[in-house]
């Protein structure tokens, strides 16, 4: 009951966040227009800062880097799962963004900017965003190739180079050697460490801003009017992440990053498939469409999901 309450108090707070954005849209301050450069900075500024500090926080050792390795196989292997499962599913209604959509709905979650203020609020620290991070970047890999693949239907963008060069794998240039060495920002400078952490805490607020002032432009009846959207938003926060309860819960590993793999999973839709979608013009409402019932809808599996025991 204890995990119900604090995860309802976090999606409710989480929600908070995306109020200032949707004024802010409805009094005209902010244009239509201008939504695509908030995404822009947060897939390129707060994130990669966010990748840096979640290694910050942990201390290398052998098991970590084990577990990361476990974590990223699992959390690939789902993913890639998933796809491929709804690729053939939607194979013949492929014309329509909205089938496209749905099929990187089914496993693309809110991993980082929803689940990490999850992770601290039921286990009180930061340092299982690690485990997070190692879930962004799998999920960044599949996005910046397969992900804008299915978005625009241009197989440019299944390629090593994107595989490679996205801000999430580029962070790690400077986030594994601070890692691997054990050398933590604040023996480097306290300033440093400060402007950091405050990219990386940007990434929440700054992710449901985005989703407030989307949600500002848009008609309230087509986001719940579709019952498909029910639909794959309850394959992604329910079916896929009972698939990873049945994956992890048998492995020996410590049953935090057991909760930790599972709570992520459980997620809502990721804000990265609308980010993406304004970043390539294409699909921009039908993916906000989903990315909002899903987070409106996580108030109520989230919480319910937290309440399966791991022991």
């Amino acid at each position: 009951m204890d995990n119900f309450l604090i995860t309802l108090a976090t999606v409710a707070m989480l929600f908070a966040y995306a109020i200032p954005g949707f004024i802010l849209v409805k009094t005209k301050l902010i244009k239509e227009q201008s939504i695509s450069a908030f995404a822009f900075v947060l897939m390129y500024v707060c994130q990669p800062c966010l990748t840096i500090y979640s290694f910050d926080q942990a201390e290398f050792t052998v098991d970590t880097v084990k577990h990361m390795g476990i974590v990223f196989g699992i959390v690939f292997g789902l993913m890639t799962l998933f796809l491929t499962i709804f690729y053939f599913i939607m194979r013949n209604r492929f014309d329509d963004i909205m089938n496209r959509l749905y099929i990187i709905c089914t496993c693309f979650g809110n991993v980082a900017f929803f689940g990490n203020p999850l992770l601290h609020s039921i286990f009180g620290t930061d340092s299982l965003y690690i485990y997070s991070t190692v879930f962004f970047i799998a999920m960044n890999i599949i996005g910046w190739t397969i992900g804008c693949y299915l978005i625009t239907k241009e197989t440019k963008y299944i390629s090593i180079k994107k595989v490679f060069l996205n801000p999430a794998v580029l962070s790690l240039i400077v986030a594994l050697p601070l890692f691997f060495t054990n050398t933590h920002l604040i023996t480097i400078s306290a300033r440093v460490e400060e402007f950091v952490m405050i990219l990386a805490k940007m990434t929440t607020p700054l992710c449901m801003l985005i989703i407030g002032m989307r949600l500002g432009t848009m008609e309230f009846k087509p986001i719940f009017t579709n019952y498909k959207n029910y639909i794959f938003c309850g394959i992604k926060q329910v079916i896929f992440p009972l698939v990873a309860l049945l994956v992890v819960y048998f492995l020996p590993i410590e049953t935090t990053i057991k909760q930790t793999v599972f709570i992520l999973c459980a997620a809502p839709c990721a804000v990265i498939i609308q980010t993406f979608a304004e970043m390539l013009g294409q699909g921009q409402k039908e993916s906000v469409n989903m990315v909002l019932l899903s987070t409106m809808t996580c108030i109520v599996t989230l919480p319910l999901l937290t309440m399966i025991p791991f022991n």
